[in-house]
């Protein structure tokens, strides 16, 4: 993680604290949607928009993912289609769902933010099956250096093969990309990112605040630190910073 750090030291020409710009993200999305687990696109979206604005130069991404998260011979979290049985359904938004992932990349990094919702994709995926997927492994998030992990981003089956959580693999997928990303969502992201923005400046400042948003439901949740935050996400929700 360290030469990804630097990386991000160079490309923005200043000090940027990444458990910070994680944690801003992860407040923000836990706040505004109460499909965790399958919000990847949110966290990757928001999560560049806030890279680029402290000066990185990032971009979110989509296609193939998987994640070995324990032992077990079940222990594995998978939207990939290399991965046998899956495939891409473009025009089945549950079946999109579940094939594809979303993260962000730039110059000589990926990063995931999203890794910190792996135990409710778990719990999604055996609701769905009926299967019992035990998380031992789930980062608060993953940075990765491509150039020195060729192995785990290029072979899915590695992953499933693996003997112990901590094994990943990621690739992009032009086609899905076209899809994920068919709709922009820009005014939504252009939004939060003005509470992330605000999250990460107060957290850098030592400050001690929180977001709160409105879920579908009409319930209030919140992930606690960082401002209090009412997000515009759906007709008749409101958006307010105190």
């Amino acid at each position: 993680m360290g030469d990804v750090l630097r990386k991000f030291h160079v490309a923005a020409g200043s000090d940027i604290d990444i458990e910070l710009v994680a944690s801003a993200v992860q407040q923000v999305v836990g706040a505004v949607t109460d499909f965790h687990g399958a919000d990847c696109l949110l966290y990757a979206k928001l999560g560049a928009a806030l890279l680029r604005f402290l000066g990185v130069q990032a971009e979110a991404v989509a296609g193939s993912a998987a994640w070995r998260v324990g032992a077990g011979d079940g222990d594995v979290i998978s939207h990939a289609l290399e991965v046998a049985g899956q495939g891409f359904v473009p025009h089945n938004s549950m079946g999109l769902a579940a094939m594809f992932h979303a993260w962000i990349e730039g110059p000589g990094f990926l990063i995931d933010f999203s890794t910190c919702t792996l135990k409710a994709k778990a719990q999604a995926l055996d609701n769905a099956d009926g299967g019992r997927t035990n998380v031992e492994w789930a980062p608060n998030y993953l940075s990765i250096d491509p150039d020195n992990a060729p192995a785990l981003l290029d072979r899915a089956m590695a992953v499933v093969q693996a003997a112990e959580g901590g094994v990943y693999f990621y690739r992009r997928h032009a086609q899905i990309e076209r899809v994920a990303f068919a709709e922009s969502g820009d005014t939504l992201i252009r939004t939060l990112l003005f509470a992330a923005r605000s999250a990460y400046a107060a957290a850098k400042r030592g400050e001690n605040i929180r977001i709160v948003g409105l879920v579908s439901d009409g319930e209030h949740q919140e992930m606690p630190k960082h401002g209090r935050f009412v997000p515009m996400a759906s007709p008749g929700h409101g958006s307010a910073v105190e």
